[in-house]
């Protein structure tokens, strides 16, 4: 689901202020992370066998729910792992630029709250687990806190 390119996301650090090293550093771990769930979805959502499974309902109750649960929750997931790759984008192109101090607390608390839904997301979509009602409401709580991040930054700009 996320591009190739996200993989080789490794910027150029040397040299640079504390505070970029650190939201290079979160930003590096938030498409790692996304990175890992896209590949836990695609792992589960694509075998074969299980599909096959599922169209000639040779699944268990249990087995059957929790797959439908699977496919109803992955265009949410796919929306917020669409999210990290554009601030990821957006953000690395604005690492440079000086941001005062209450921005620049604002913005890594910002990171920060993506780092840590992103981690959530990948460890309720890992296989062993299966929560995908609790990693869709997580991937809407990391949409709605882009959203209004980058709602406020506009009211402030304009």
């Amino acid at each position: 689901m996320l591009p190739l390119w996200l993989k080789a996301v490794d910027y150029f650090l040397i040299q640079r202020p504390k505070e970029q090293i650190e939201v290079a550093v979160l930003l590096r771990n938030i498409a790692q992370h996304g990175i890992v769930i896209s590949g836990q979805i695609c792992e589960t959502a694509s075998r074969s066998v299980r599909f096959e499974q599922w169209q000639n309902r040779q699944l268990r109750q249990r087995q059957r729910t929790n797959y439908k649960r699977l496919w109803s929750q992955v265009p949410l997931i796919f929306v917020a792992l669409q999210f990290i790759v554009i601030i990821i984008v957006i953000e690395l192109f604005q690492l440079p630029k000086n941001r005062d101090q209450s921005n620049r607390n604002t913005f890594t608390r910002f990171i920060k709250r993506c780092l840590q839904c992103t981690e959530n997301m990948e460890s309720l979509s890992s296989t062993t687990k299966n929560r995908w009602d609790e990693c869709s409401t997580t991937a809407k709580m990391l949409v709605e806190c882009v959203e209004h991040y980058y709602a406020k930054r506009c009211e402030v700009v304009s």
